[in-house]
């Protein structure tokens, strides 16, 4: 990840909100999912074509790595559920709903099931 894309969550994390679930609803307006073994700030874009391009920045809490960035482009009505790399028992999902970005982190069980 470079370093102004960095600053830029960090410049964010005032602004943000710190739970298991969050709902963002107006571009650039952040919010920080924390898991049991990442924290991933989220923001979103609107792109041209009515898409929101979600940008999720993750770092594992005990910071052994370096912040690892995704993006997504999303429609209404798209969701997604997925893992994140090295962090086999945590679970993220990104729905969006009309105007409205839904993240949240669950734990998973050992077959990949969100308990």
């Amino acid at each position: 990840m470079n370093s102004s894309a960095f600053a830029f969550a960090l410049a964010m994390a005032p602004l943000a909100t710190q739970a298991a679930e969050i709902t963002l609803n107006a571009p650039f307006a952040g919010g920080t999912v924390s898991g049991a073994l990442t924290d991933m700030s989220v923001y979103y874009t609107q792109a041209e074509d009515g898409a929101f391009t979600v940008v999720a920045t993750y770092l594992a809490k005990d910071a052994a790595a370096q912040p690892a960035r995704l993006m997504m482009e999303m429609q209404d009505g798209d969701a997604l559920r997925f893992g994140l790399p090295g962090h086999p028992g945590e679970l993220y999902s990104i729905e969006r709903d009309g105007s409205d970005v839904h993240v949240r982190a669950a734990a998973a069980d050992w077959s990949g099931r969100a308990s």
